[in-house]
């Protein structure tokens, strides 16, 4: 015992009590023991009872989006700029010859993802010899060369935003600049990674003087290399705010399915040649064509997943109430008139989790707000920038529900009708507010009121 403890009769008496009870810290640890068991069996069966209904949801999103005719437009895109964009490449290259054994291993890498292993050959030699031809372009060959490549890109922005449900596009001079950095920049720091990576496994050195472990450093240095690709995909293109840990998630799920279609397409097509019977010498063509669609139904997949994770935290893809725009938008008032009441803002996130509605719905009110100068976006978040005594309930009813038109007669007609509820409804937010909060407490205070009244009632039973 420590010379301390020793002073002191209380803790003394304990450490005597304690030996001569030795089983007693065997039991409390068997208590722990088991109490950390059942929550590890809750929170097990609690993630099975989860992971099917989240994976249901993400199913939904991604029949909503329709990625298969997506995915058909972005093959077809992809067939038409696929020879410019290795093109393009081979022209950066000879303005700059240093970079050449880079943009060689860029191809390389490239080929090794869009080509299916099955007439990887075939198809590799069309591509390069297609590439050549076309490096002896002239300076308008060259541009409906770019202008091919710069297609494809946008094809790409605009199927993410459609899956995020990104409503604003970014300015055109930044697409143009975003788009030029990614052709011309972006193959020279991949070819550049690859590079470094491929010194690193050159058998004069410690990775490659194992081949287990020279093998095991290629494939995880590919997965790495595909996983940072489809995570900067998925960061950067959508024109709205993506979580970098959803973004690698979805970025790290996504090489993984890649790299597992990969061998189940070669699989499937060693197995499964007959037809080679029918097209012969260009066999290769049709499997690089459901390869093309198979590849971009993966990486749209991965894009949904992606869109889809904020919902996970919070079961917030299970408590998603119904889209009713002036109940929603009138809520939202009243969060942000309670927040300038205490001089601070809110942000959309916040917003989302209170309101519990979809980001789509929560950026069409902000949008129809901020349109009227209702609200604005400060640094801090969200806030009212007209004084909602000067705003009714009227004017967000007309706003989200009905704005009847001036020169119909069926819209006259109808707001005739409405007219005596419009004038009910014409009372300022902070006089709605200051009811509706009124009216809170006193619901709090009956259910209060009530379950000692419950309570009373199960003891005389």
């Amino acid at each position: 015992m420590p010379l301390l403890c020793r002073n002191c009769p209380y803790l003394t008496s304990q450490h005597q009590n304690s030996a001569a009870k030795p089983h007693f810290w065997l039991q409390s640890d068997s208590r722990l023991s088991g109490v950390a068991m059942n929550i590890h069996l809750f929170k097990s069966k609690y993630l099975q009872q989860r992971l099917p209904q989240f994976l249901l949801f993400v199913a939904h999103n991604y029949q909503r989006c329709n990625l298969p005719l997506i995915a058909a437009s972005l093959t077809f895109t992809t067939l038409l700029a696929l020879v410019p964009f290795f093109t393009i490449t081979v022209i950066v290259v000879n303005a700059f010859p240093m970079f050449a054994d880079m943009a060689t291993r860029f191809n390389q890498f490239l080929t090794h993802i869009i080509v299916p292993a099955a007439g990887a050959d075939s198809v590799s030699d069309y591509l390069y010899a297609f590439r050549d031809k076309a490096s002896g372009l002239t300076a308008v060959g060259i541009s409906f060369m770019i202008i091919t490549s710069l297609m494809l890109i946008q094809t790409i922005e605009h199927a993410f935003n459609q899956i995020w449900q990104a409503r604003d596009q970014r300015p055109i001079w930044i697409r143009i600049l975003i788009y030029w950095a990614l052709l011309t920049l972006g193959p020279l720091v991949l070819g550049m990674s690859l590079s470094a990576l491929g010194f690193l496994s050159n058998p004069d050195n410690v990775a490659g003087q194992i081949p287990f472990y020279s093998k095991i450093f290629k494939i995880s240095t590919n997965l790495a290399l595909i996983t940072l690709l489809l995570f900067l995909l998925y960061k950067l293109v959508p024109f709205c705010f993506v979580n970098w840990r959803h973004a690698l998630t979805g970025a790290l799920i996504t090489s993984i399915g890649l790299d597992l279609l990969r061998r189940g397409f070669a699989i499937f097509v060693t197995h499964f040649g007959n037809y080679q019977l029918v097209y012969g010498a260009f066999a290769a063509i049709p499997v690089f064509l459901i390869w093309l669609n198979l590849l971009w139904l993966l990486l749209l997949a991965g894009a949904v997943l992606t869109s889809s994770l904020p919902y996970w935290h919070q079961d917030r893809f299970l408590h998603l109430r119904q889209y009713q725009p002036f109940e929603n938008a009138l809520d939202l008032m009243y969060r942000l008139i309670l927040c300038q009441q205490q001089g601070q803002a809110i942000k959309s996130c916040e917003l989302q989790q209170l309101l519990r509605i979809s980001d789509k719905h929560l950026d069409q009110i902000l949008s129809k707000l901020k349109h009227k100068h209702y609200i604005t976006d400060s640094s801090n978040g969200w806030v009212l920038q007209t004084n909602p005594n000067k705003i009714t309930l009227a004017d967000l009813y007309q706003l989200f529900i009905y704005q009847p038109n001036q020169y119909s007669a069926i819209a006259s007609s109808i707001q005739t009708l409405l007219n005596p509820c419009l004038q009910h409804m014409n009372i300022s937010l902070c006089e709605w507010a200051r009811h509706f909060s009124a009216q809170e407490k006193e619901n709090q205070q009956q259910k209060k009121t009530q379950k000692p009244n419950k309570a009373l009632a199960i003891s005389d039973k």
